[in-house]
């Protein structure tokens, strides 16, 4: 009987080793994967910091560019007088009329995004709250189910 336990610890104890050393490989295999994973996270980080600065360019220059392109007419020209010098001509009130439409533009632009990422954030928000309520019910199903 002794000889017999004997050889099946020494079994047990090999093929314990064998799970200890699969486990060793396969908890190593989850650090690489999950420094890969945060390195993945910092450079999506990166790239949607460098997305909002572009937004935020944009936001700032397209009214500006938008109301020139509208109102691209003569607002500022150079005239030529008979004896070749050259001198400024504002239009009276164009130039007021393009500071005002631009700020305007502009001010509703960026109002316009800020309202629209507060919807998003409020919506994703209650997206993962509900994904949350959700999982924890599961988690409440699956207690029940495995209490006798």
């Amino acid at each position: 009987m002794s000889h017999r336990n004997t050889e099946a610890i020494k079994a047990a104890t090999v093929e314990m080793s064998e799970i200890l050393e699969q486990t060793g490989k396969l908890t190593a295999e989850n650090r690489k994967e999950a420094k890969l994973m945060s390195q993945i996270a910092i450079n999506t980080q990166k790239d949607g910091q460098s997305m909002k600065i572009i937004a935020i360019l944009t936001m700032i220059f397209l009214p500006g560019s938008f109301v020139s392109s509208v109102f691209g007419w003569n607002i500022i020209s150079f005239d030529v007088s008979e004896d070749g010098s050259q001198s400024l001509v504002i239009s009276k009130g164009g130039l007021q009329i393009f500071l005002i439409s631009f700020f305007t533009f502009t001010i509703v632009t960026i109002s316009g995004c800020w309202i629209w990422i507060w919807v998003w954030n409020s919506q994703k928000s209650l997206t993962l709250a509900n994904a949350d309520i959700q999982r924890s019910g599961e988690d409440e199903k699956a207690v029940e189910e495995d209490s006798p």
